[in-house]
């Protein structure tokens, strides 16, 4: 958000496939400071539910704009 001229950029860093992308989470202790990494869950992505159905959590790096880690 630029306050000088009242634009707003928006950027689509990730996207699912199925599902939605949801809780965005970060470390409130970075409040203020340059911070790469945001935590996302896959909610309801998955193709089929069984015994082995998860929600995968991802570790974005929006500062090399891609996905640094995923856990199932």
């Amino acid at each position: 958000m630029n306050l000088k001229d009242g634009t707003v950029k928006s950027t689509k860093y990730m996207s699912a496939d199925n599902g939605s992308l949801d809780l965005p989470m970060y470390n409130h202790k970075y409040d203020g400071v340059k911070n790469c990494f945001t935590y996302l869950t896959n909610f309801m992505g998955g193709e089929t539910m069984d015994e082995n159905y998860s929600f995968p959590i991802y570790k974005y790096d929006s500062c090399k704009g891609e996905i640094a880690g995923k856990w199932e």
